[in-house]
């Protein structure tokens, strides 16, 4: 009869756990070029890097100053901007930065001791008398029996227990505030990584998409005219100084491709190889990992 329970029971069981699927989003752009492992927008005065690969997608960039002479970004001016709601890199945020230093010791020790003792002596003492003379005069004989006995015990328990503890603690610490800076300076030819940003944080349902497929990849191709998310970075700056007219460069990015899989599909295992040596185990990687690409766990 258990047998019989027990198929049900494990079907019940991996019937509530989990299904995890994963939503691929695939960008295009008009004025960026893929080189090695980034999107790539480059001028006379600046060369920009994105790499989009991460969850719900960064747009987040490298700017690399090319001159000789120090750029300023100008970040109130600077905007991300998806499907035409413009989000402001310039927040006028105030930052904290604390610092603490402690240093403690203790010390403790415990004893116990417990003892007990039991001692007891016990004696008995019987004598028996019979009357012979009371036998001859009337024929009846007669025994008496005298004793006497006596007990002694004694038990002692001892217990002691002691508990020392010593202990110091000392601590320290420092908080500065300060304020958001609206520039940001580049020093010639140095770069500095900018990222405030996520693209999306809700996976796109689309009526003609399936929504959780079981074993095959679903995907829906879009152009830039009826593409679901279009966005881009506006990005202003001023070169060696900060009175200079500004100059403004927009990447665009639009989604042309979005995905739905299992996680099966998402992932591949393989061996990993560092410093041209193979390693003994596989790992997972992520199949579709690419500058012009996202995902969205769902």
């Amino acid at each position: 009869m258990k047998r019989l329970f027990y198929p049900v029971i494990c079907l019940l069981v991996t019937s509530c756990a989990p299904i995890i699927n994963y939503q691929v989003l695939k960008v295009k752009s008009d004025n960026l070029n893929e080189q090695k492992d980034a999107l790539v927008f480059e001028n006379d005065q600046c060369k920009v890097l994105y790499n989009l690969w991460e969850e719900n997608g960064s747009i987040g960039f490298v700017f690399f100053n090319k001159t000789d002479k120090t750029i300023y970004i100008d970040k109130p001016e600077c905007f991300f901007v998806l499907n035409g709601i413009a989000n402001d890199y310039f927040q006028n945020r105030t930052y904290t930065k604390s610092s603490s230093i402690g240093v403690s010791s203790s010390k403790g020790g415990a004893y116990a001791r417990t003892s007990s003792s039991e001692t007891g002596t016990s004696t008995t003492f019987a004598k028996s008398e019979t009357n012979l003379l009371n036998a001859l005069s009337s024929g009846i004989l007669t025994t008496k029996t005298i004793g006497s006995s006596s007990s002694y015990s004694e038990s002692m328990i001892y217990s002691e227990s002691i508990y020392q503890s010593q202990g110091v603690s000392v601590s320290k610490g420092f908080s500065v505030s300060y304020m958001e800076s609206p520039t940001i300076a580049i020093p010639p030819k140095s770069f500095k990584i900018i990222n405030e940003f996520n693209i999306i944080t809700k996976r796109y349902k689309g009526c003609d998409l399936v929504d959780r497929p079981a074993r095959n990849i679903q995907s829906n191709s879009f152009t830039e005219s009826n593409s679901p998310y279009i966005f881009s970075n506006r990005i202003c700056y001023r070169i060696d100084s900060i009175n200079q007219d500004p100059i403004t460069i927009v990447n665009n990015f639009y989604v042309s491709e979005i995905s739905n899989m299992p996680s099966d599909k998402f992932f591949y295992d393989d061996y990993e190889t560092v410093c041209g040596e193979r390693s003994y185990w596989k790992v997972k990687f992520r199949k579709f990992a690419s500058p012009e690409c996202f995902y969205i766990e769902y």
